[in-house]
């Protein structure tokens, strides 16, 4: 029995490195907007592969979209605004932006029937959370400030004690806020528990930090600045990581994206001129060309969900596209197969000397 045990942990194992050794590919969906675009820029992706973003018509501007299935909705905003901006879209198919009108900017919250607008003076909705809590910051006559809209109320985000102006930009599941301020020493990023504020100001040398999203673990992603380029960071609570780019990357490297599994996506400038989306998981880069026979030297990746679906966009000369990237499972490679298949054939032998036994 304890034979048996040892050889079925064995194959056990086997199998796992087997699964994890997989390389994985991405089948792209290519994104081009309602009919009579020309050209589209996909911002956010929930767990259900819904996506929102802009498209231009040609007419010199952007309007926003939600993406379903192959379906589009155009999203104009309530009734009297020019144009709508979508940013963030919770699990829910709940959606945040802003939009313009003849008294100015205000923050929206869509839920699929109608809007409901944040009515703070120069709103800007940024993000929201799968219990519909919103984050955004709006101006006053003291300067902006960062809020939270939760069912109705607001909280107003001031910054730790010295700052002078604050945004808002991302909220996860636990009420986590991440965001900015600028104080008398210049910009840095924050984290607000709802007791209290924790600067993030970047790795050792670097002279900002743009904290752009936190994930349900509470890892912040975002970028900072040093004296010789811009490089991505994972902020995990005690200490940070740098995003340098695959082999090859330039100094101009931005990362936009986490989810719940700590996948990055962003994008990077090459040495050769040109700017590519990618994906980091667990210390490796996957680069992201676009679809076959894109031909392009630019891609971004702004978004991925807990799927690891993608979305971003890629330019082919022709205009903007956008798309979704879903990664598929492709065979193992021949390394993985010989141990899979040395696991087999030990299994096999395992079988003919017990039955000789």
């Amino acid at each position: 029995m304890k034979k048996t045990t040892v050889v079925f942990a064995a194959m056990f194992t086997l199998f796992v490195g087997a699964q994890e050794a997989q390389a994985v590919s991405y089948t792209y969906t290519t994104l081009d907007g309602p009919a009579g675009a020309v050209s589209a820029n996909p911002l956010a992706i929930n767990n259900s592969g819904q996506v929102v973003g802009l498209y231009d018509r040609g007419s010199g501007g952007w309007y926003g979209f939600i993406y379903d299935g192959g379906s589009y909705t155009t999203l104009n905003g309530p009734a009297g605004a020019g144009s709508a901006y979508p940013l963030a879209i919770n699990n829910s198919g709940q959606v945040v932006g802003y939009y313009y009108d003849g008294s100015g900017q205000h923050g929206f919250i869509y839920d699929g029937s109608g809007y409901t607008t944040l009515d703070a003076v120069s709103a800007y909705a940024s993000a929201i959370n799968d219990s519909g809590q919103v984050v955004g910051y709006y101006d006053s006559a003291s300067g902006r400030r960062g809020f939270i809209y939760d069912g109705g109320s607001y909280t107003t985000l001031d910054g730790p004690a010295g700052a002078v102006s604050a945004y808002a930009g991302a909220i996860n599941n636990s009420g986590q806020v991440l965001g900015y301020y600028y104080d008398g020493s210049g910009q840095h990023g924050f984290i607000y528990d709802g007791s209290g504020y924790t600067t993030l100001d970047g790795p050792a040398g670097a002279v900002s930090a743009y904290p752009l999203a936190i994930n349900n673990s509470g890892q912040v992603l975002g970028y900072y600045r040093d004296g010789s380029g811009e490089y991505g960071f994972i902020y995990d609570g005690s200490g940070y990581t740098t995003l340098d780019g695959p082999a090859g990357a330039g100094s101009a490297y931005v990362a936009k994206a986490i989810n719940n599994s700590g996948q990055v996506v962003g994008f990077y400038h090459s040495g050769s001129g040109g700017w590519y989306g990618f994906i980091y998981d667990g210390g490796s880069y996957t680069t992201l060309d676009g679809p076959a026979g894109a031909g392009s030297a630019y891609t971004s990746a702004s978004a991925i969900n807990d799927s690891g679906q993608v979305a971003g966009s890629y330019n082919d000369g022709s205009g903007l596209h956008g798309f979704i990237a879903t990664p598929v499972n492709s065979v193992p490679e021949p390394s993985t197969m010989l141990l899979l298949g040395s696991g087999l054939f030990g299994f096999g032998l395992f079988r003919k000397m017990r039955g000789k036994g």
